[in-house]
């Protein structure tokens, strides 16, 4: 996977601004569907919204940088061929897939300020997609992806998760 990275200084600043509310912004609406939230509650939540024709496909992510959005594989792709091609064998499966592509197909939203993004924030563009080299969609392994943003998230707008550091042990319950 070739994308930009963050340069060790912006690192050490997102180390710094990461997990923090923005409440830069005030809305009366809440997150759709599931639990309500406070306005600005979950300022590293991203709205994907990819068109198709005159429908929208939706899929969430989190902001893990000002430029770069982790989100699944399958948000991002289609299987050449549908879905049946996972009722075959494994050896005859074909792991070949399409990207939702096209940069005016994506419309990203950043931050949890109101119940429909639209009406309260505007867009950002995406300039690549990078899909995890080992993912399966018929196993639903490896259902990782990236999505680079052409401009970066300002931190009106929200910040960025807190990611553990690349040796830190994570325990898990």
């Amino acid at each position: 996977v070739r994308c930009r990275r963050i340069t060790e200084d912006e690192n050490r600043n997102l180390k710094r601004i990461c997990g923090r509310s923005s409440n830069s912004l005030e809305y009366d609406f809440k997150v759709l569907g599931g639990t309500d939230v406070e306005p600005n509650e979950f300022p590293f939540m991203a709205t994907l919204r990819y068109r198709i024709g005159m429908q929208f496909q939706l899929c969430g992510g989190s902001l893990i940088s000002p430029y770069h959005i982790l989100t699944a594989a399958h948000c991002v792709t289609r299987k050449k061929g549908g879905n049946e091609d996972c009722d075959k064998p494994v050896e005859q499966r074909s792991l070949e897939y399409e990207y939702n592509t096209g940069e005016d197909s994506w419309d990203v939203y950043i931050g949890s300020a109101c119940r429909f993004m639209h009406e309260c924030s505007s867009p950002h563009k995406v300039s690549e997609i990078y899909v995890h080299s080992s993912y399966d969609g018929c196993k639903e392994a490896n259902d990782l992806a990236v999505i680079a943003l052409t401009n970066p998230v300002q931190t009106d707008e929200g910040y960025p998760v807190c990611l553990p550091d690349e040796n830190e042990h994570l325990p898990f319950a």
